[in-house]
């Protein structure tokens, strides 16, 4: 749901919309059901002089003040005079009096000074049988005169006396030859172009108070269509028909030219910023310049969450700070903001029966092909496809290996091309791509060479091909290729160069070739030859307490840093000479003393996730700047060691909600 603080039209931020470079730049947020609004389908959009947002729905006329929706319907207590609560159109006049076109039943006014919803009374309006009355589309003109799109033609309301333009009916001004008008479109000139059913639009003209009507000449691409949307750009009407797709009508050159482009179900039309954004009915949205050059395009993509929500789109507004609402089947309202940062959202749930957890996202790994393996909480193992449009079921790309579990807890691709797969409860799992198959290691306690621990956390790989592999509740594990066995360390009692403790959450292995052990409650431990152990207090000497003691990530950095995050203690770094150590907190800037992954950018920059959102954390600056789901992130809470830095210099964060994903060059603080 949009906030307070990204409606700009209510808070007066101003900002210089850019045009995104790709779809995957154009993040929309989402108002639906959800979040209080009275359907989903949503018709008309329109901002009054007071700057909430109206949202006119199939099934009432929602309030929204960047908060909180308010409903307004037939028959309610605050709205006995609604007439439907099928609305279809909506416009604000200078005085802040609200009109609603409705799909039966006319027009109603909300009066801005009563807040009370009456019948406009309308001299000349003798012919217009309103019970029965649809309005399709509203316009005020710059003269201002308001016109009404109909199902029974056009009226054309002046103060409080109303002139009807209909078919059959020679009027003193002109005949409409179609009932419906679907949208309006006011050139420089002043004419008042009208998006008619049929072969043909039409337009006033306020030099002669004559209307006009004009098609493509024969031979030319044919206009022929029921709905038709029209705006102004690019000295040319453009048209948008339902069927018959784009036209571009050359007011001088008084000639019609077809764009083409994907779709041809043209279900709105606005221009914003010196661009064309064009609705099409199952196509998504498109991005045009003023010369019909088609620039990007975005389409609802079911693992995406904060793209577009529907691919069935209706009405474009853009408000006077430069956001685009679009109104939605079944979708709501799409809200896309250019202020917001570029994160990009990937759903973790393909279909609605996966399993609980499905969306949490635990394991992250990118092999050498590039592909991206995600590890659930619960749904298993997914690939991320290159285009990051769909997420593939591990079954489907290894159909010989059955994992036992849907908690994936730890991924790593070794040096000889093995995808190794740690899981919760259910051991430790080696998959060779080249053949598709696989050997499961399941604890055998006690027995010599064995897994002692089927909870597996992490998985690190050393210089000389041996991995190591952390447990909850087994100790340390280092895998050996050669033989294909296990050696293990648990602690010692008594031995203060023994492992700290049991339950191994994180894992680093360093350029010298240092292991570094985050424990559960026993702190940081580093082993610089096998069994012999360092262990690393990261409070203060004499500290009661040592929320340190529990560590949930680790990073060495391009300057040999290792760099510690924690539950509780905020986070650590140990200089590249082992000398000493600076602890960060929530007095330095961070949003939480709870850092659960730790990324760096190519300037050196660190990015932590936290129970609070993301944190750009600068440490040579001090300057650290937070980022929340009111950025449009999935969630606030994030999962430990739950990160990479993938190839491409993309950085992904899982969470409980599914997965981040950024550009760390493309965030403007």
């Amino acid at each position: 749901m949009a906030s307070m603080r990204h409606l700009a039209c209510l808070v007066g931020l101003l900002f210089v919309a850019t045009l995104p470079g790709t779809a995957q730049d154009m993040q929309f947020d989402h108002i639906t059901i959800d979040d209080g609004l009275s359907h989903s389908t949503v018709y008309s959009i329109v901002k009054d002089t007071d700057g909430f947002m109206w949202f006119g729905t199939r099934d009432g006329l929602n309030r929204y003040d960047g908060y909180e929706i308010r409903t307004y319907k037939a028959g309610g207590e605050d709205s006995l005079k609604l007439a439907n609560n099928n609305i279809r159109s909506l416009l604000v006049q200078p005085n802040g009096d609200l009109w609603i076109g409705h799909a039966v039943g006319g027009l109603t006014v909300l009066d801005y000074d009563t807040r009370l919803f009456h019948r406009p009374v309308l001299k000349g309006a003798d012919s217009v049988t309103w019970s029965h009355l649809s309005v399709f589309s509203l316009m005020r003109d710059r003269q201002g005169t308001t016109w009404l799109g109909t199902d029974n033609g056009v009226l054309r309301v002046r103060g409080d006396s109303v002139e009807h333009f209909r078919p059959g009916q020679a009027g003193p001004h002109g005949t409409l030859a179609a009932n419906e008008c679907f949208s309006f479109a006011e050139d420089p000139s002043g004419n008042i172009w009208m998006g008619t059913s049929g072969s043909a639009i039409h337009y006033f003209s306020p030099t002669d108070n004559t209307l006009r009507q004009v098609e493509p000449e024969p031979g030319k691409p044919l206009i022929s269509s029921y709905r038709k949307y029209l705006t102004w750009a690019g000295n040319a009407i453009w048209v948008g028909t339902e069927g018959a797709g784009l036209h571009r009508f050359d007011t001088d050159q008084m000639q019609f030219e077809r764009h083409v482009m994907p779709g041809a179900l043209v279900s709105g039309i606005a221009r914003m910023d010196g661009q064309l954004f064009v609705s099409v009915d199952g196509e998504g949205l498109m991005v045009l310049d003023d010369e019909g050059n088609l620039k990007t395009s975005c389409t609802y993509q079911p693992y995406v969450r904060n793209g577009l929500n529907s691919n069935g789109l209706y009405s474009i507004y853009p408000d006077d700070q430069g956001n685009l609402w679009i109104a939605t089947f079944n979708g709501g309202v799409n809200v896309y903001l250019p202020d917001n940062p570029p994160f990009q959202s990937y759903l973790s749930l393909p279909e609605p029966t996966q399993p609980g957890g499905a969306q949490s996202v635990l394991s992250l790994c990118e092999t050498t092909s590039g592909a991206v393996w995600i590890g659930m909480d619960g749904g298993g193992l997914w690939q991320l496809d290159a285009e990051r449009t769909k997420l593939i079921p591990f079954e489907q790309i290894f159909p010989d290996v059955r994992l036992e579990t849907g908690v994936i807890t730890a991924l790593h691709e070794d040096g000889r091309g093995y995808f190794w797969i740690g899981t919760f409860a259910n051991g430790l799992y080696r998959v060779d791509p080249r053949s598709g198959r696989s050997r499961h290691y399941s604890e055998a306690i006690g027995m010599p060479g064995a897994l002692q621990n089927n909870n597996i956390w992490d998985i690190a790989e050393d210089r000389r091909g041996n991995l190591w592999i952390g447990t909850l509740g087994g100790g340390l594990h280092r895998y050996l290729p050669e033989d294909d066995s296990f050696v293990h360390w648990l602690p010692e009692d008594g031995n203060p160069h023994s492992l700290s403790n049991r339950n191994i959450q994180v894992l680093l292995v360093d350029h010298h070739g240092d292991i570094w052990i985050g424990t559960e409650h026993g702190g940081l431990n580093q082993m610089t030859q096998p069994g012999l152990f360092k262990r690393w207090d990261l409070d203060r000497a004499g500290a009661l307490t040592k929320p340190s003691n529990v560590v949930l990530s680790l990073h060495e950095d391009s300057q040999g840093r290792i760099w510690v995050g924690t539950e509780g203690g905020g986070l650590h770094m140990i200089r590249g000479d082992r000398s000493a150590t600076q602890q960060y907190t929530v007095q330095d800037g961070l949003p939480s003393n709870v850092v659960n992954a730790i990324e760096e950018d190519g300037h050196g920059g660190l990015w932590l996730s936290t129970n609070l959102g993301l944190c750009s954390f600068d440490p040579d600056r001090g300057v650290a700047i937070s980022y929340t789901k009111k950025d449009g992130l999935t969630s606030n809470q994030f999962n430990p060691n739950a990160s990479i830095a993938l190839r491409s210099r993309e950085v992904l964060f899982g969470n409980i909600r599914g997965l981040d994903g950024f550009y760390p060059d493309q965030i403007n603080p």
